[in-house]
């Protein structure tokens, strides 16, 4: 099925108008989850990738470094996936790693601020979301090291929904999953795999990704399933997503997913993808609709994080007082 429409100029730099249709919405509201295909052009590409290098030069204060690696990547490879130059100025104790991950980073990163407003991806979220508005919430950016070590797979994801380690609420806050590097869903274990349509299951309870124990304070909740057995005698339909440059995957924020050893069904439509140098780079971009609450949960949560300063109240609009800006209105 033909999800977009495209308007596209045979500059490939300049804007491409991504038309949503009527089946892409609905087949997002009936599955959780919908691949655009070349929704961002290459200058759009190349301008995340330099988001990136930037968010890496200049780690928030829960920015993670795992892993060990002999050597260091430039400042050219973040940004253009080639090159072997061996000059990323990170402090020494970040020097050798194999996954980093951090969030906010458009609070400190210029590239990343001018990336979420130029890419136009708040307007297609609305558009999926079918809402009036798209409140920028947070940005999460992944950078993994293509290793054989032991250690990279311990990175892998469990399975989770987001909304439960976050305060809001809404039906309309989703996740927009943009890679930077192309990534097969048979081949690497960086692919998200998606219960299809378990965002209309009720949220559980959220656990700790490192060594699986509870959020404290969250005994009310019910526990995730075992979806491998459901998946197993057919009660639950595991799907991902073969990923090219300037695709992106948009996921209600109640969906089950996660990345490593799942059990999934692939969809290959597109099978021309690379490893640049061993980079796997990802942002996800999460935004609010119309409905988008602050929502104070009960006990422990991950989101926002203390640092980040705001002064919503419990039930008050996402969008109410600046700290999370609407990018896209009609």
């Amino acid at each position: 099925m033909q999800l977009i429409t495209e308007q596209e100029t045979n500059n490939s730099s300049r804007n491409v108008e991504v038309v949503v249709s009527k089946d892409q919405i609905d087949t997002f509201h009936k599955d959780g989850v919908i691949l655009i295909k070349k929704a961002l052009n290459s200058k759009q590409v190349h301008l995340g990738r330099e988001a990136i290098a930037e968010s890496i030069l200049n780690p928030g204060p829960h920015a993670e470094f795992l892993g060990e690696k002999d050597t260091k990547l430039s400042s050219k490879d973040l940004q253009e996936g080639n090159g072997n130059e061996i000059d990323l100025a990170l402090p020494d104790h970040y020097s050798n790693w194999l996954l980093f991950q951090d969030q906010y980073s458009s609070v400190r990163c210029e590239k990343m601020k001018q990336f979420i407003q130029e890419s136009k991806v708040a307007k297609i979220a609305a558009k999926i979301i079918q809402s009036t508005t798209a409140a920028f919430i947070y940005d999460h950016v992944i950078s993994k090291v293509q290793s054989n070590s032991s250690v990279s797979s311990s990175s892998s994801i469990p399975w989770h929904q987001d909304l439960p380690y976050w305060n809001f609420n809404g039906k309309q806050i989703v996740s927009v999953w943009i890679p930077f590097d192309e990534m097969s869903a048979s081949t690497s274990k960086d692919v998200l795999s998606f219960v299809i349509g378990s965002h209309t299951w009720g949220l559980f309870r959220p656990k700790h990704f490192v060594d699986g124990t509870p959020y404290d304070g969250t005994e009310h909740m019910d526990d995730m399933p075992d979806i491998e057995e459901m998946v197993s005698t057919g009660k639950a339909t595991v799907r991902s997503f073969d990923v090219c440059l300037g695709d992106l995957l948009i996921f209600d924020s109640r969906i089950i997913h996660g990345s490593g050893s799942h059990v999934i069904t692939h969809d290959h439509d597109n099978m021309n993808y690379s490893r640049r140098n061993g980079l796997h780079r990802r942002v996800a971009l999460r935004f609010g609709g119309d409905d988008a609450i602050f929502y104070k949960r009960k006990g422990e949560t991950a989101i926002p994080p203390s640092y980040i300063q705001h002064g919503l109240q419990h039930g008050d609009k996402v969008s109410l007082d600046g700290s999370f800006p609407i990018l896209y209105s009609e």
